[in-house]
């Protein structure tokens, strides 16, 4: 008989299910179909007047929800901004690895077709790496500077802002503005999270229907407000905002702003947009893994995951060494809750608010609490920073009134204080719908909101999960599969809107509006981490500690980072995947040599310990080390009840191009010797 954990090898009972089930194409056949019940749901919903919005039903009308996801989604963008505050002056400031100020008068100049000017930066590189091979390699200063500013038209202007959309060209990329967009962020999302609460505690939204129409409107444009910040730091600093969280930020925030337009008045549409963004996320998650590394299909990923994921920390450790049928059992549960967990969220679907929706609605909750198991395990067995509270605050929008209802009694404050005042306020919200009748045509205004939502859906659904599934998917498979066989011109005519939907996702992926979610799709079996050092005679190294990567040592162990995410250390992690296929290192990695030898202290302060510093390891009088070298050591975490947390080894016969050694200028050097000069200009 099969069993659910055969470890002979042979393919498990509940494999062969997802087998059938993926790769026979029922993931995508059931998608579409939920994807299209929603759309009409939520173009009918807001056509007809109230409908499924009763907010006289115990069950609640779905509004409390929303508010919730948006107050926990606020919180995330305030912690995502102040996270990248801590380090930007040493990332993107004027005197760190990509200033901003560079890349935006770099892309100026592209975008205006003028020639651009170079820096020449030279540096000594010398010797030999770690394992003995000779290293020829490039060693690059800081950007090229921001040039002076010239006088632009206004069609100039924003014929820049449409392929570069940044607030940077209105308020210019100076370090003081950088550090404000950021503190702007953080006071906005901060707004967002008290204001609607002390509104609503204060039953103030409900004394007039024009104040509750003139706060909707300002609401929106405070969500959007925040997103346009947050995408305008991702587009200045390269690599280091380059995560997929970054814009899935970008993301939420600009559908939280959309659907507060209609969330008051219809707050079972917003609802459904809000729950398919969740639904969207956590099955992309899934597909990709089954189409990414086939560790995932021989379940053995998590044999791997702990100690090759980007931070690990001590709980890393824990989890590596739990049995490997944990390890299998782990893979089979990651694939029943992000394949087969996020259809059951539509379990209660088609049904009004009745008894059996009410049990329906159990096997929603189901979903629920197994993607917080999921994302409970994964940030504690690894550092995320605020992205696993994102998603966190994300999945909410399965839940229904009732939780909040049940959670505002526990507190004490019952029907009488904010669910009282958020009742009123849809009250109220229907007199602002009917004073906004003559200035927005009332219905047509929702119909309009209904549109952009149900081509959000699907813009956001078919690129991204054709991506996911490397292309075993794709929107004519879709329209293939639609019961219209006896109608061809209404395949046809979705045949030309899938068509449509690609042009939309290719145009409007410089906006971050829908992005892509799928992740640890690639696994590796090896960890290789960079190790800088610094000598001062080339013979005694002494090394540069990261904050918050592995450090060679006997007492390392990793941090626990609740909610910071840190942007250098987690870029780092990437480059040694890189370098075993022979690609060399980014710019900023020989920028950040470049600076650790200078000693720039806004580079240094991205580092936890300077061995040349006031205080460092190093011997004699503070100052700039002559030599800075980089290499490349192997982790392996160390057997059980050991006394280290960590084994390491050097890559004995191999070198790679992050073995780098770089000598600090007028070292070594002559006037009829300069054969060892590299001198090295980029262009931007």
């Amino acid at each position: 008989m099969t069993t659910l954990d055969n470890t002979d090898g042979g393919e498990t009972a509940i494999l062969s299910f997802f087998r059938a089930f993926i790769e026979g194409g029922w993931w995508w056949h059931l998608y579409g179909i939920i994807l299209l019940t929603v759309q009409l749901l939520v173009v009918g919903n807001l056509a007809i007047p109230n409908a499924y919005s009763s907010s006289s039903d115990n069950n609640g009308s779905g509004l409390m929800t929303v508010m919730a996801v948006g107050r926990g989604c606020a919180l995330a963008n305030g912690v995502a901004f102040w996270s990248f505050r801590r380090q930007l002056p040493g990332l993107i400031g004027s005197n760190g690895l990509t200033p901003a100020a560079s890349l935006i008068e770099g892309t100026k100049r592209k975008l205006t077709r003028r020639p651009s000017s170079m820096r020449s930066v030279t540096a000594q590189v010398v010797g030999a790496g770690a394992t003995g091979g000779t290293i020829a390699t490039r060693v690059t200063g800081s950007l090229l500077r921001s040039a002076p500013n010239e006088t632009q038209t206004w069609k100039q202007w924003f014929d820049n802002f449409l392929q570069f959309p940044t607030v940077f060209w209105a308020v210019g990329s100076s370090d003081r503005a950088l550090l404000g967009v950021c503190t702007s962020g953080i006071v906005l999302s901060s707004l967002l999270f008290l204001v609607p609460l002390v509104l609503c505690s204060k039953n103030i939204c409900s004394k007039s229907a024009w104040w509750h129409l003139v706060y909707t409107i300002i609401e929106t444009l405070a969500w959007w407000t925040c997103g346009f910040l947050y995408l305008s730091l991702i587009h200045v600093s390269g690599d280091f905002l380059g995560l997929q969280s970054d814009s899935n930020l970008v993301e939420i925030d600009a559908l939280l702003g959309l659907v507060r337009l209609v969330q008051t008045t219809h707050p079972y549409p917003a609802l459904l947009a809000v729950r398919f963004f969740a639904f969207r996320k956590m099955l992309g998650c899934g597909i990709c893994k089954w189409y990414g590394s086939g560790m995932w299909q021989k379940l053995t990923a998590m044999n791997v995951h702990y100690f090759t994921q980007p931070l690990p920390n001590r709980f890393s450790y824990f989890a590596h060494h739990m049995p490997n049928w944990f390890h299998r059992q782990s893979v089979l549960a990651t694939f029943c809750i992000e394949v087969l967990l996020p259809y059951l969220i539509w379990a209660d679907l088609l049904w009004p608010p009745t008894s059996i929706w009410k049990v329906l609605s159990v096997i929603r909750y189901v979903a629920w609490l197994g993607f917080n198991c999921l994302n409970f395990a994964i940030n504690v067995s690894g550092n995320y920073g605020f992205i696993g509270f994102l998603n966190t605050c994300e999945n909410l929008s399965l839940t229904d009134d009732r939780l909040w209802i049940a959670l505002l009694s526990v507190l004490g404050l019952g029907k009488s204080e904010i669910q009282t005042s958020v009742i009123a306020g849809e009250e109220m919200g229907k007199g602002a719908l009917i004073s906004m009748f003559v200035m927005t045509a009332g219905s047509l205004f929702r119909l309009a909101v209904g549109i952009v939502i149900i081509t959000y859906l699907a813009v956001s659904s078919l690129p991204t999960l054709s991506r996911a599934s490397r292309g075993s998917f794709t929107a004519n498979d879709f329209v293939s599969t639609l019961p219209f066989e006896n109608y061809p011109e209404v395949k046809d005519m979705f045949r030309s809107a899938s068509q449509k939907v690609d042009i939309l996702y290719s145009r409007q992926r410089k906006l971050r509006l829908c992005n892509y979610q799928g992740k640890f799709a690639g696994m590796h079996d090896y960890r290789w981490e960079p190790i800088i050092e610094g000598s001062r005679d080339g013979e005694i190294w002494h090394q540069y500690k990261w904050k918050y990567k592995l450090n060679a040592g006997p007492d390392e162990c990793g941090r626990v980072l609740p909610f910071h995410l840190p942007r250098l250390d987690w870029r780092v992690w990437f480059l040694p995947l890189s370098a075993r296929r022979g690609g060399t290192p980014p710019g900023w990695y020989f920028d950040l040599l470049d600076d650790l030898q200078k000693q720039t202290p806004e580079v240094v302060a991205l580092i936890h310990e300077d061995p040349f510093g006031e205080g460092g390891s190093a011997e004699g009088t503070p100052g700039p080390p002559n030599y800075i070298r980089s290499r490349l050591v192997e982790f392996t975490f160390a057997p059980k009840r050991s006394n280290e947390w960590w084994n390491t080894k050097d890559l004995q016969g191999r070198s790679t191009p992050m073995d780098i050694v770089v000598v600090g200028p007028g070292v070594g050097t002559s006037s009829d010797d300069d054969s060892n000069d590299v001198g090295h200009e980029k262009e931007e």
